[in-house]
């Protein structure tokens, strides 16, 4: 028997522990089946990430295709990136100590140039990333190229290297530049781990141009 909610439970772990106690099978048939298995069982433990990223099998092969996993996945962690790290990292990044480091998107040495505008007009660090964030989301969310979350055109499979080359672009920003930060929202989310293991296990991104662990 399933367990009732507890009184003062948010409505979100409230679903995901919903959805964590529906047999795989029922899952798979919500029309956003996918997001909402990888939602619970991040909820559930946000440091086990093999759980997390891997395709649960059902009847002997993966649950979900595997463009809809990735799709789900990469929904995800834009999401799951909002708290801590966005939060943090907006109280800090291009202030006191990071002025020099966060005027532009630095990486290391290099310095990046905003894609959302189009233009060479520069962006602070925050600005860069929050615009990165906003371009992905968008791309996401957008029917043309996602028109539901059980099934990824053939065509849009190639947003997947360009959403993950930004998103490891963020990472390597906040550990070359707020390795404290890093290390903190990192310890409570286990969320660069998990989008490295989801890197690594579908070939997303060229895994010596992530931030080591």
């Amino acid at each position: 028997m399933a367990s009732r909610p507890r009184r003062g439970e948010a409505r979100a772990d409230v679903d995901a522990h919903r959805v964590h106690h529906q047999p795989l099978g029922v899952i798979q048939k919500m029309p956003y089946g996918a997001q909402e298995y990888i939602v619970a069982c991040a909820r559930t433990d946000p440091h086990n990430t093999l759980q997390i990223v891997t395709d649960p099998p059902l009847q002997g092969a993966p649950a979900f295709r595997e463009e809809v996993w990735i799709y789900g996945q990469l929904v995800c962690l834009v999401q799951d990136m909002n708290v801590p790290w966005i939060v943090r990292l907006q109280s800090e990044c291009g202030k006191g100590a990071h002025q020099d480091t966060c005027e532009a998107m630095h990486v290391g040495a290099d310095v990046y140039l905003c894609p959302s505008h189009g233009d060479s007009r520069p962006c602070t660090a925050m600005e860069y990333i929050l615009h990165s964030l906003d371009t992905i989301t968008a791309q996401l969310c957008s029917p043309q190229h996602f028109p539901g979350g059980a099934y990824v055109p053939h065509e849009s499979v190639r947003l997947f290297y360009s959403m993950s080359k930004q998103l490891a672009r963020i990472f390597l920003h906040i550990q070359l530049h707020h390795g404290e930060l890093f290390a903190e929202a990192e310890a409570t989310s286990s969320l660069y781990a998990r989008f490295r293991m989801l890197v690594e296990m579908y070939d997303l991104y060229p895994v010596e141009e992530l931030p080591v662990q």
